[in-house]
């Protein structure tokens, strides 16, 4: 089973919708293909650019080497006339060009994303480019955008174990953002589960109510989580286990003594 928490979603509009999946919520199987989820960064990118665009912006995190990366610079600051007429790059727009580098705003501040993950040369020139403001690795983005309101997704939340279906919508977006302005992959991801309903409408799902056939109506349970095991019941099992070990002992040395006293009465 894979490990279930948020997944996306499309509806009849094209708006983009994310469920957060509770404990023992129920998920479509068409949401996490080959067990995996859908990759959320390139979405994150675009909320986390609704989210500048109103004035809010990511924490000083730094991006680690090994994963992609969204970046905020400072076009100000930039002392290089940028291949795209009239605007400017910053050192790590040159260190990328051509390797991969998606800007998804271009005005101030400016805001691109790394195709792929961050090498250490790369990384190295984040330190050393005084344009950047911010840079945040893909889990520092998710976690960040996640903690943000009005990102343009409708945030629904499986909160209720008595309704393992049920989803409530927590968040509305004042601008939705729809599936085609993300990239073609993600976006044949997204569609593959697509709600037949408008987000905007509703306020309580049951999402089994929504898929039909065979395959689309298998859904997954989100595992619920282990039992807590406190130090008390800790020390109660390995007590209970030492009295259990002290009475076989006590039997086995019994069944010793009866048959030794059986030999020597023969005698």
């Amino acid at each position: 089973m894979p490990v279930i928490g948020a997944w996306l979603a499309i509806d009849d509009e094209g708006c983009v919708g994310v469920f957060d999946a509770g404990p023992g919520s129920v998920v479509p199987r068409d949401a996490f293909p080959g067990g995996r989820s859908t990759d959320r960064f390139p979405l994150d990118v675009l909320r986390a650019v609704r989210a500048i665009e109103l004035g809010r912006h990511p924490p000083p995190t730094l991006a680690t080497p090994g994963a992609r990366a969204l970046v905020v610079i400072d076009i100000a600051r930039a002392a290089e006339t940028s291949y795209r007429a009239g605007t400017r790059a910053s050192a790590f727009e040159d260190a990328f060009r051509g390797h991969g580098l998606v800007v998804a705003r271009e005005a101030e501040p400016r805001v691109v994303a790394t195709v792929n993950a961050l090498d250490m040369a790369r990384r190295a020139v984040i330190d050393r480019d005084p344009t950047i403001v911010r840079a945040l690795g893909e889990r520092a983005l998710a976690a960040w955008i996640d903690r943000e309101r009005d990102t343009g997704v409708y945030r629904w939340t499986g909160a209720d174990p008595q309704l393992p279906a049920h989803y409530r919508r927590v968040q509305t977006p004042t601008a939705p953002i729809h599936v085609h302005e993300l990239p073609m992959e993600t976006q044949l991801a997204i569609r593959v589960v697509r709600l037949p309903i408008r987000f905007a409408r509703e306020r309580d799902l049951l999402i089994d109510e929504h898929f039909e056939g065979a395959a689309r109506s298998i859904l997954l349970r989100s595992p619920d989580p282990p039992p807590r095991r406190t130090a008390s019941s800790g020390v109660g099992e390995i007590g209970a286990r030492t009295r259990d070990h002290r009475f076989a002992i006590a039997f086995a040395a019994a069944v010793a003594i009866h048959a030794l006293l059986a030999l020597l009465l023969r005698a």
